[in-house]
Parts: structure tokens; sequence; C-alpha cells
């Protein structure tokens, strides 16, 4: 049975999608409680932070190449589990660095709303935030539809 005028195409997805962050801003030095918006939360296995160079001087910017999805790859995921092991995402889904943060010091609020204190940095730049569960991780890469006054991004942006 083929397509035809009567097929209806409709796409799925499971993994975690930030869709908005609040604030998209803070003060370098200073802690700061932070809203993520998006979908698919409930499922949350792992939040991470993901820092440039400089951001964080301490042991958050020495933590490298995180791969959810391999588990032969170094180091492993702490946490509920390894998610999905042995899974074929490891090819969509590449090693990223980043700092988890515990399950403990993040709250998920409904499947579209996810809470959690940042850090206070030590240096300017931008901090991204990575949700992974067993269907795979938000975008790593920095999302600015509107610019970062509008609250549409998927970064915080440290400032002095």
């Amino acid at each position: 049975m083929g397509r035809n005028a009567y097929t209806k195409i409709i796409g799925l997805s499971g993994k975690p999608t930030i869709t908005r962050i609040i604030p998209t801003w803070s003060q370098a030095g200073y802690s700061a409680s932070v809203t993520v918006q998006g979908y698919n939360f409930n499922r949350t296995k792992h939040l991470f932070l993901s820092a440039e160079s400089g951001v964080y001087t301490n042991k958050l910017s020495a933590v490298t190449g995180f791969s959810p999805f391999n588990l032969n790859f170094y180091p492993y995921l702490s946490g509920q589990d390894k998610v999905a092991p042995g899974s074929s995402l490891s090819a969509l889904y590449p090693a990223f660095s980043g700092f988890e943060v515990k399950v403990e010091d993040y709250s998920i609020a409904s499947d579209n709303t996810l809470t959690f204190t940042l850090c206070a940095t030590q240096g300017e730049g931008l901090v991204n935030i990575i949700i992974v569960n067993d269907a795979g991780y938000s975008d790593v890469n920095p999302f600015m539809d509107m610019g970062p006054v509008s609250g549409i991004t998927r970064t915080i942006s440290i400032s002095a």
C-alpha cells in the first residue's frame, strides 16, 4: 500500500526539547535560579551544563567528553543509569563536554518545566544546558531565533 491523498506523515520525538530559558543572562560571581521550558522533561535522566572556556575555572570546566549512548566511552555517566545501553543513538548524538548536575539539585515541575540553580561562575561567556533522556538529548547548539532579549534561547549569557 503506497502513500496517497489520505496519508499523513507525523514526526514523533521523545528527546528533550528546550524552547525557553529564564533568565537568559546572569552576572559572573553570582548564582541564579533558572527555569527551563520545553518538552519531554518527565523522563529526564541527566542534566548537564556546558560552558565556554573561562566561565568556570574550577572542576566544572575540567569535565570533558560525555557520550551518554556509548558505554565504552570514558568518562562514564553517573546518575540513574547509563542511558539506553547499546543504543544506535550514539551516531545521532555525539559526545559533548559538560558538568553533570546532580539529580537532587534540579526539580522537574512538569513535562514542560524544569528548574535548577546555576552555580556562580568565575568568568564571562555562555553556558549551555543539555538535558538527556533515553530518546536522546536536547540540542547542544545555541539557539537564538529572536535574540537574547526575547528569552527564546538555549544558552545563558554570563556578563561582568
